[in-house]
């Protein structure tokens, strides 16, 4: 599964809609199929009811959402479409046949969820544990958390929660449905009760009032002003907006709580310098270190790191690699110390998630380290799971574990040939960065920052992704990369090769860096695929849409009529100009030097080797530079380069192989994709 429609419930190809210890596949009429690792897609079982021979998501109106290898079958999750509340548990045998069913009480939903490792209700959570969503001001006397069941409810001085309610209902994730995100609760000094914070998909912050018992007063909500928030920040010492602008003034590091902290804040910024990498992750050590014996973060360092935070762009350094100051490790410490929606899970590597949470004074010293590992040292790796790349029809779901790769991040420069996918399903993604590589390569050094190698001898990138509305976002990635075994000399997804400035072999990092990155970052949320997961599985499938996650702009293809690809805004279609037609549009466009994003879901061949493969993404660019009005193209597969030699004149696959534009364009299977 590399190339699919961004509505993955009804695309044209099969996809895994979950993998833990086994895999539940939805075909792609939407029928359910389970299996085990190691099988192809072809040996997996459909899951079947007496003398109904396939079950789907409406046969008896219940999606399935999860499934557990037990007892020699499955466990199978569901949840009624008619009744969010109602969760059942199916038995299933080793052939897919249903051979007992059982409604699920809270406590039999929770316990499925920490040993499936998925949020089956969707509260944010595993279990019943409640995640911390904001605290408040420095002291952290005041938290806003997520109970089980996915209710906003304040945590007050005295312990107690005070679930929030609006028009006579609880303030639910589902009611704010992914479009304001709460950023802190203060004390209202004046009118009694509480003040709350809440941002918007567009960075706009809105104060709302709450009476003690946590009910909203709707004639309160308030859009606040830049000048606004600016007072209130200073005010508060909270920062409200999330971009870490409070200014640093003179004697400013009095105010610390720990001297320890403070004294390491002020040998690094001595003589006005700026804190880089290394030295913001000294700083959280010392925070560690000096809460020796203790099992909490506690009011005082907390309220140190949100200080240090909310300076973060007048404190720290951090350049890309042209040499150019980015706002990388403002806006990882920013979700360290403030919190982010990705904090909620911590994998590690692993296949099962934990609960993390955002910081607060409550936290453990335990989750403070978490912290730091995901967002300063790269170390949160994502799931490491895959279903595989069903453009081989060999694909087979895997896992493996990480091995660091001591290696360049880039070898000469950034070349499309050094883009060599693995058995990972990530084609759409890996021929977007090949062609990014081919048309503006020195694009990825904005991408970018190198903080060397740490400590713990493993070397580290901040990796920049834009958002629709092409803001900054970033993730701190490793040189950890999946194998499947540990003795393995290169990684099972994408390849750790390339070519250098000399069209030599290389050994090279930045493109498993990327994609390894990328499921990162859709921890974020940012992508707008179904599962924003920090999971190998959850990025596979797509269209061209990296390319805007990447670069920037905007990625169009030429249609008969405007299509809605599942809201993704990134995706456009264009009606042909009149007067002209697809094919004269796109010749236009690789002769003044742009690549196609291309997917086939057709196949052809020549002699034994694979030119074109179905449900697989490609990159296309000019064959003869020397005209502007050639047709003729190179296509790169991102399996990576391989010609015929003598000593193997029919390889698996050739890339880049040749083709014509007159041949492709307009021919139903081939869909192209150009950035504008």
């Amino acid at each position: 599964m590399s190339v699919t429609s961004q509505d993955r419930d009804i695309s044209s190809v099969g996809y895994a809609r979950h993998i833990g210890s086994a895999v539940l596949y939805i075909e792609p009429d939407g029928d359910w199929l389970v299996g085990q690792f190691g099988q192809k897609v072809s040996e997996y079982h459909k899951v079947k009811y007496s003398n109904i021979t396939s079950i789907n998501d409406d046969t008896f109106e219940f999606t399935a959402l999860s499934v557990e290898a037990k007892n020699g079958g499955y466990k199978l999750y569901l949840q009624s479409n008619a009744d969010a509340n109602v969760f059942v548990e199916v038995d299933v045998d080793a052939a897919g046949n249903v051979v007992n069913a059982d409604v699920l009480t809270q406590a039999e939903l929770y316990a499925a969820e920490v040993s499936s490792g998925a949020d089956l209700n969707g509260n944010g959570g595993l279990g019943d544990s409640d995640i911390l969503v904001a605290s408040a001001t420095e002291d952290g006397t005041f938290s806003v958390y997520l109970d089980e069941a996915g209710v906003y409810q304040i945590k007050a001085a005295n312990g107690n929660f005070i679930p929030l309610s609006f028009a006579g209902a609880p303030v639910t994730l589902a009611l704010l449905d992914g479009s304001f995100e709460i950023e802190a609760v203060l004390a209202d000094a004046q009118k009694g009760g509480y003040r709350l914070f809440l941002s918007d998909n567009d960075d706009n912050v809105f104060e709302i009032d709450l009476s003690n018992a946590g009910v909203v007063d709707p004639a309160s909500i308030d859009l606040l002003s830049a000048d606004a928030v600016s007072r209130l920040e200073e005010e508060t010492k909270t920062d409200l907006n999330d971009k870490s602008d409070t200014p640093v003034t003179s004697g400013w590091t009095t105010t610390l709580n720990s001297a320890e902290i403070r004294s390491a804040v002020e040998r690094f910024t001595q003589s006005n310098s700026k804190i880089d990498h290394a030295e913001l992750v000294n700083i959280v050590d010392v925070a560690i270190q000096s809460l020796r014996g203790a099992t909490k973060v506690g009011k005082e360092v907390f309220s140190d790191l949100k200080a240090i935070a909310s300076r973060g762009q007048s404190l720290f350094t951090a350049k890309d690699l042209n040499g150019t100051e980015t706002g990388y490790l403002t806006y990882v410490f920013d979700k360290l110390v403030n919190g982010s929606k990705a904090n909620t899970f911590y994998h590690g590597g692993t296949t099962t998630a934990q609960n993390l949470g955002n910081l607060n004074s409550d936290s453990t010293v335990d989750a403070l380290q978490k912290l730091s590992n995901k967002w300063l040292l790269g170390k949160d790796l994502p799931n490491p799971t895959t279903q595989g790349d069903t453009a081989n029809p060999n694909a087979r779901a895997a896992t493996g574990s990480y091995k660091a790769f001591n290696f360049e991040l880039m070898s000469g420069s950034f070349s499309a040939f050094d883009v060599n996918q693995g058995s990972a399903g990530t084609c759409y993604l890996l021929a977007a960065m090949a062609l990014i590589a081919q048309d503006n390569p020195n694009a990825f050094k904005s991408i970018f920052v190198s903080n060397g190698v740490g400590t713990n001898t493993l070397s580290t990138w901040g990796v920049r992704f834009l958002d629709k509305s092409g803001e900054s976002h970033w993730v701190t990635a490793n040189n950890e990369l999946v194998v499947l075994s540990q003795d393995a000399a290169d990684a099972a997804y994408t390849k750790a090769k390339g070519v250098d400035a000399q069209g030599n072999q290389s050994r090279e990092l930045w493109a498993p860096v990327l994609e390894k990155a990328y499921a990162q970052a859709n921890e974020i949320d940012i992508f707008h695929r179904t599962k924003s997961q920090n999971n190998m599985a959850a990025i596979e499938g797509g269209l061209a849409e990296p390319i805007v996650y990447l670069i920037g702009g905007k990625v169009t293809t030429f249609a008969t009529e405007v299509i809605n690809y599942n809201g993704v805004p990134a995706l456009n279609t264009s009606l042909v100009p009149q007067g002209s037609t697809a094919l004269a549009e796109l010749t236009k466009s690789i002769n003044a030097g742009k690549s196609l994003w291309l997917s086939s879901d057709n196949e052809t061949k020549s002699g034994e080797s694979t030119l074109f493969t179905g449900g697989h993404a490609f990159f296309v660019y000019d064959a003869d530079l020397t005209r502007n009005d050639n047709t003729t193209v190179k296509v790169y597969n991102p399996w990576g380069f391989k010609q015929a030699t003598a000593e193997d004149p029919s390889p698996i696959h050739l890339a880049p192989f040749d083709a014509d534009l007159v041949n492709l364009v307009g021919v139903n299977g081939y869909d192209f994709w150009i950035m504008v």
